[in-house]
């Protein structure tokens, strides 16, 4: 991570990490943020494509089961 400090992350003026989502890769990403001395707030944090939509797929699961009047309200 050195490597990325040295090349001025710092002082970027955004960065982006895109990723699956899993939690310890979250903390890791954290980590090396900490480290290349770049503030938090010029970092966003992207969930790749095909995980978001199985997470979105995964949220609406019980509006399968649900009455259609009611599924708007979800």
């Amino acid at each position: 991570m050195g490597d990325v400090r040295r090349r001025g992350a710092a002082e970027a003026e955004v960065g982006e990490c895109i990723a699956d989502g899993a939690a310890w890769l979250w903390h890791r990403v954290e980590r090396r943020r900490t480290l290349a001395e770049m503030p938090a707030a010029k970092l966003g944090e992207v969930r790749d494509c095909s995980h978001a939509r199985q997470s979105l797929s995964e949220t609406r699961a019980p509006c399968r089961t649900m009455p259609q009047a009611q599924r708007p309200a979800l």
